[in-house]
Order: C-alpha cells, then sequence, then structure tokens
C-alpha cells in the first residue's frame, strides 16, 4: 500500500510541473511549455532548411517532453527565423491549434514565409488574437494578455527595446507564466541541447 501511494504522489506532483525547453534554432526562436496538465505551446518554430535542422530539435524536445502533438503554435510574426519551420514541424508532427495575429502588414513575400506558414497553419485550427486574448491551455495561466496586435508582431502590454532602436517582441515565453492549479506547483526548466 504505502508503494501505491508513493507512486500516486509521485504522479500527481509530476502533473504540477510546469516544463520549459529552450531549442536552440541557431538565432531564431522556438521555446516548448508543458502544462502541468501535459498541453504543450510551442512559441515560434525557427528557421526552414538546414537539413530539418530546427524541425529535428524542436521534435526532439518534444519527445524527451512526452509530447507527441502540439497543442498550441505560437507565432510571434512571420520572420524566416520564427516561423519559417513551421511546415517541416508540421511534416514530423501534428499541431492541432495555429495562434497568430492574422494577415501581415508588411510585405508577406519578403521573407518568403507567409505562405508556406499559412499552408502549414490550414492542417490545425487557426486562432487570431486581438488584444485582451488569452491562450487556453489547461493548467497555464498567462497573468499578461495580449494588449495589441500591430500587424507584425504579437504584443503584450509591455515590450523592450533593442539596440536598433526597433520594438522587440516580449512574447508569451517571456511573460510571467505560472501553473495553475491544487495544489503548489513548481516549475522546472529544462537544459538540454537539442
Amino acid at each position: 500500500m504505502k508503494i501505491l501511494l508513493v507512486g500516486f504522489f509521485a504522479l500527481v506532483c509530476a502533473a504540477q510541473e510546469l516544463r520549459v525547453y529552450a531549442i536552440d534554432v541557431e538565432g531564431g526562436k522556438a521555446t516548448l511549455y508543458v502544462s502541468p496538465s501535459g498541453q504543450s505551446m510551442l512559441v515560434d518554430a525557427g528557421y526552414a532548411g538546414n537539413k530539418n535542422r530546427d524541425a529535428n530539435r524542436i521534435a526532439a524536445a518534444a519527445k524527451a517532453a512526452g509530447v507527441k502533438q502540439i497543442d498550441f503554435l505560437v507565432a510571434t510574426h512571420y520572420h524566416k527565423d520564427h516561423v519559417g519551420g513551421v511546415p517541416q514541424l508540421v511534416a514530423k508532427m501534428p499541431v492541432r491549434n495555429f495562434v497568430d495575429h492574422g494577415s501581415p502588414f508588411e510585405d508577406p513575400k519578403a521573407d518568403g514565409v507567409y505562405e508556406p506558414y499559412v499552408a502549414a497553419r490550414a492542417k490545425g485550427k487557426h486562432i487570431e488574437v486581438k488584444a485582451g486574448d488569452r491562450i487556453p491551455i489547461e493548467g497555464l495561466e498567462t497573468p499578461r494578455r495580449v494588449t495589441r496586435t500591430s500587424g507584425s508582431f504579437i504584443w503584450p502590454k509591455k515590450t523592450i527595446r533593442n539596440t536598433m532602436r526597433q520594438p522587440r517582441l516580449l512574447p508569451i515565453s517571456a511573460a510571467k507564466i505560472r501553473a495553475t492549479g491544487s495544489g503548489s506547483p513548481h516549475s522546472r526548466m529544462a537544459a538540454s541541447k537539442f
């Protein structure tokens, strides 16, 4: 009976962990979140090409996290280092929901990634966020809602400026995220190279 209770306690504790995987996509961005409920959110997917390097790394991180599908893929903006790898990732694993700001205000052909992204996005449900929206991930609460979408980026309430004096996205991955539910949730950062 003690072993059964210890095993049950271990499962309950594991279920309350927020796991964050920062995936090396060599200059781009890709961060995988696994909520205490087991739902997953990937913020951006790196570059296309490079023999599927970024999609392979994301798939490896997902496998290490026990994730078989991406529940929410958040495209912060339509640059090649953020959404270029989406079509390759979708070819490797299912993505249920694609979250973005809708149509771009800049030239969608500039980076050559918008049309392939939209084709990949058609394989799941599209969620276009507006100011005040939250991404409905079970077991996660993002205290900062999307407060503005400029057509180029998904903007939370607060932004950071980079050295080029252009607005730099403060994405959901940089906002305060906490696990929700009963008990004291724990968070863990996984530091593995994928």
